[in-house]
């Protein structure tokens, strides 16, 4: 009976022994291994090395072409297996770094990300974005990191790893197109002054950053006709109208959106008879954004344009009319009159 229980004893003291070992930690384990034969790695076996998240800033929401983009990272780990020269083994994490980060483009042809800024190395770098192509172009940050062999008491030596985080760039638009100055009205001429901000901010500064987008009026007149004709012919040969000019309808002219703009509203040339005349044009002021493929901003804008914002709308009425013992032409927009005899 004795050497019955002393044999139960010692099972129960093994497998208590068993499952001591089972829950200490790998550095404590007493396993024996044999050291590797790299000494620059002094026997340790490089295990992988898992980035840490990116983070972007600032939030998707301001994220403006032309305008500062800060990209993060998190602590990266690595963990090497290491192997003393007692055959104790060891797992050791790496503590020291290397970042370094890429800003990349995807291009559609080649279907392949092409590098586009080089951002040096940091756990937080920045970038003053371009629009040099500007949006909707993909973006995305690339961040390799490396461990650095013989730093710590890890010494694992382990291949570089990339982590990628995809993000949009916002292009700015014109926004708030204002009036700032009205006359003087010389000789009938209405004379108007315009200015705008950018979506991304208000003043120079932010207006600067509206290199791909244009500001225009977009004029059109009372009857359908292209060109327009401001005499209003009557189909018989006759004029309702005393106005002899031809104009574009609808009229389409623009400036750079990094400019301000200049609105003179002529008198019509006039034939030598006189009545009542009228003619009104409804005026558009608007703001659209050039993609890459489409026409830079130039004097006279394409049409049409299926991303035109129009943000003011005056209208523009001209009278000949009697004027005491003679006749005057009159022009009105926006509260403003021009007036001239005639």
């Amino acid at each position: 009976m004795s050497q019955h229980t002393g044999f139960k004893t010692a099972i129960i003291a093994i497998g208590i022994s068993i499952a001591v070992a089972a829950l200490m930690p790998t550095s404590a384990r007493a396993q024996k291994c044999q050291p590797g034969p790299d000494p620059k790695h002094a026997g340790c076996t490089a295990g992988p090395i898992t980035p840490g998240a990116i983070t972007i800033g600032p939030a998707a929401a301001a994220r403006f072409e032309s305008h500062d983009i800060t990209f993060t990272i998190a602590a990266s780990t690595d963990i090497d297996h290491c192997c003393a020269a007692d055959g104790t083994v060891s797992d050791e994490a790496e503590t020291v770094f290397t970042v370094t980060w890429t800003v990349q483009r995807y291009n559609e042809q080649t279907q392949a990300w092409d590098d586009v800024a080089a951002l040096g190395a940091g756990n937080s770098v920045t970038w003053t974005s371009t629009n040099a192509l500007p949006a909707p172009y993909r973006h995305r940050i690339r961040a390799r990191v490396d461990d650095t062999p013989a730093t710590g008491t890890a010494t694992g030596d382990d291949p570089a790893v990339d982590a990628f985080q995809e993000f949009q760039l916002i292009a700015p638009e014109i926004t708030n197109i204002h009036q700032t100055a009205a006359g003087p009205h010389p000789a009938g001429v209405l004379h108007f002054e315009y200015d705008w901000d950018s979506t991304c901010g208000a003043g120079a500064a932010h207006k600067a950053h509206l290199g791909h987008c244009t500001m225009r009026e977009n004029v059109r007149y009372d009857v359908t006709d292209n060109p327009h004709h401001l005499g209003h012919p009557d189909g018989m040969g006759g004029f309702a109208n005393i106005f002899t000019s031809q104009w574009t309808n609808p009229t389409q002219l623009g400036v750079a959106g990094t400019g301000t703009a200049q609105d003179n509203h002529s008198v019509p040339t006039l034939s030598m008879v006189r009545k009542r005349s009228y003619c009104r044009a409804d005026q558009e002021y608007q703001g659209g954004y050039a993609y890459p493929t489409r026409p830079a901003p130039n004097a006279t804008i394409p049409a049409p344009w299926p991303d035109w914002k129009t943000q003011m709308t005056p209208i523009i009425q001209r009278w000949v009319e009697p004027m005491g013992m003679g006749w005057q032409y009159r022009a009105t927009k926006s509260g403003e009159t021009a007036t001239v005899a005639i």
